[in-house]
């Protein structure tokens, strides 16, 4: 809803929204493996056999969730304007495939094939919902009699549980994981120039700083004897992987 003539000022509005999302989440996995062994001696084979692996099972998750949203906006005239708005942003949890795989392969080569249980199963596979809060400013500005249009923007993001895109550590295949609490802050400008009636010039730049507030995580790390330990990382400070800080690009066309 948008209201008009706020304060009864012409020209400033305010707009009030709120959306409500709801999503759900299914799997059903059958998944198994087999690894063949041979025991020998001097030659000769004492036992054959195989290690069998296999994970069946199914769960589901439903996610809702209310996602508020204000803006004020003040119009000098038909084609120039300044506003800001604050919004609310979701992206709901889902399922990691790729966990089933590591499982398995964990299963077969420890123990002849011991096999974790549903309920560690159910949590590894899981990750969750992302939240984050969304500020930005601009002005959209139509210049010269319509011979120029500007478009610019300041934004900050305060992102919860971001999920981001992690390799395997198999180095087979990625999953998403949660990260902690993230800042993201840039600005936007777009410029369009009409050279004439069919022919117009557009260019585009933004730059942005994503970075983590709070990470912290392991990495699995191998001694000597090649034997397997998880040590704590704090990536607190560094980069948010692929959010790219400038992003620019020209264009023209004929019509």
């Amino acid at each position: 809803s948008t209201i008009n003539r706020l304060l009864g000022l012409e020209g400033l509005s305010a707009t009030l929204g709120l959306r409500l999302d709801y999503e759900k989440a299914k799997i059903n996995y059958d998944t198994q493996a087999t690894m063949n062994y041979s025991m020998s001696m001097s030659g000769t084979v004492l036992k054959t056999g195989n290690y069998n692996a296999e994970y069946i099972g199914n769960q589901s998750r439903d996610y809702t969730q209310l996602l508020p949203k204000f803006a004020l906006k003040y119009d000098f005239d038909q084609a120039n304007n300044i506003y800001a708005q604050v919004s609310r942003g979701y992206r709901s949890g889902g399922y990691n495939i790729q966990m089933l795989s590591d499982y398995l392969e964990n299963g077969l080569e420890a123990n002849a094939g011991k096999l974790e249980n549903d309920a560690t199963i159910n949590q590894a596979m899981r990750y969750k919902p992302e939240y984050s809060w969304n500020y930005e400013a601009g002005s959209h500005l139509t210049l010269f009699n319509g011979v120029l249009m500007a478009d610019m923007s300041a934004f900050y993001m305060r992102t919860h549980n971001q999920q981001i895109a992690k390799f395997a550590d198999s180095g087979l295949g990625r999953y998403t994981a949660n990260a902690g609490k993230s800042r993201s802050c840039g600005v936007e400008l777009t410029l369009r120039a009409n050279i004439t009636d069919n022919w117009s010039v557009d260019a585009n730049y933004g730059y942005t700083h994503a970075t983590f507030k709070e990470y912290l995580t392991n990495k699995k790390v191998y001694d000597n004897t090649g034997k397997a330990s998880l040590v704590p990382v704090d990536y607190s400070g560094k980069y948010v992987p692929f959010a790219p800080q400038q992003t620019y690009n020209i264009g023209t066309q004929y019509v």
